[in-house]
């Protein structure tokens, strides 16, 4: 799958240079990732999963340190999904209902993208290395285990 990054910028109030003020991926399926919001408390950062007839609010935050690999750790920083990423999705999350066909797109577009997760301007270190969809996901997604 090939993502292509698409900052959106402005200038500097100043005018002198462009800002980053949002960013987003695309794919050649017309899917769109983008990051829409983040929880300081769970250090977990939102995004908006969107295609012209759906859209899936997910959630992705560092996993619990019994997951991490090797000795690195989240750092604590916004925007910092640690080694091992968990995404997190309710059935409230999702616009419509999933055909059995997209449920296993969709969830390889989410790895796909958290995997390019170092390329999102607002990104920090550690970048995942693996990503786990949480129980919720699973349910909300119909994943089997």
């Amino acid at each position: 799958m090939t993502w292509v990054y698409n900052p959106i910028t402005e200038l500097s109030p100043d005018g002198s240079h462009p800002i980053i003020i949002r960013d987003y991926f695309t794919n050649e399926e017309g899917v769109r990732i983008e990051i829409v919001g983040r929880l300081r408390k769970s250090l977990s950062v939102q995004f908006l999963y969107s295609t012209p007839d759906l859209e899936i609010n997910f959630w992705a935050r560092p996993g619990p340190q019994r997951f991490e690999y090797g000795d690195e750790k989240a750092s604590g920083e916004l925007y910092s999904l640690g080694s091992v990423c968990i995404i997190d999705i309710q059935d409230s999350d999702i616009s419509r209902p999933l055909t059995a066909s997209e449920v296993e797109r969709i969830a390889d577009n989410i790895v796909s993208t958290i995997r390019e997760y170092d390329k999102f301007f607002l990104a920090k270190p550690p970048y995942p290395k693996a990503v786990v969809f949480s129980s919720w996901a699973k349910k909300a997604l119909h994943l089997q285990d």
